[in-house]
């Protein structure tokens, strides 16, 4: 969009309807929720698919084996602390996990809530939490594979949506400007 809206500022006002074009060229690019990408570890992504949301979970799953450190983290990704107190000590991590994705995916707060999960969990190159275990190695592992699961799949989904998309809407845009074009002669 930053090229879009450098033609626009310096255009120099010739024809209305071309700036006219242009600026509603901007306006939807800049609208669409299709472009709204999400920066998760330095990679992008725009919408939660259920492949996303299920490496994002395992990723929480298994970079925290104690409660108390995925409460931390959740209150840190902006869970409320009302929804978290709902947490029963008897319920096992995974059990409030399916709960609350269940009831994150509800909103768009909550939605916003699991790309933040996902954010820093992309971010994650160490896990305090696991060490000092008898598995520690087994599970760092694991726990290592799985961010590096969801950081393919940022990288993975930042390469196709940046060709096809992006070119798709400049189509598109160029088409409406045409069009605007011929109805101004």
């Amino acid at each position: 969009m930053g090229f879009l809206w450098l033609v626009y500022k310096r255009l120099p006002v010739l024809r209305n309807g071309i700036k006219s074009a242009i600026h509603e060229l901007v306006i939807y690019l800049g609208k669409d929720p299709l472009l709204h990408h999400y920066d998760l570890g330095g990679v992008m992504i725009d919408t939660l698919t259920p492949h996303l949301l299920t490496l994002i979970y395992d990723a929480a799953l298994k970079s925290f084996w104690r409660k108390n450190a995925l409460r931390k983290f959740l209150r840190q990704c902006r869970l409320s602390e009302n929804f978290l107190a709902t947490w029963n000590s008897d319920e096992s991590k995974r059990d409030f996990l399916d709960r609350a994705f269940t009831e994150l995916q509800k909103t768009d707060k909550g939605r916003k809530a699991i790309l933040q999960m996902a954010a820093y969990l992309a971010e994650q190159d160490s896990f305090p939490d696991l060490e000092n275990w008898e598995d520690s190695k087994e599970k760092i592992q694991d726990a290592a594979a799985s961010v590096g699961r969801l950081r393919d799949y940022n990288k993975s989904k930042k390469a196709r949506s940046s060709s096809g998309l992006i070119t798709r809407k400049l189509k598109e845009g160029t088409e409406n400007i045409k069009q605007r074009l011929s109805v101004h002669k």
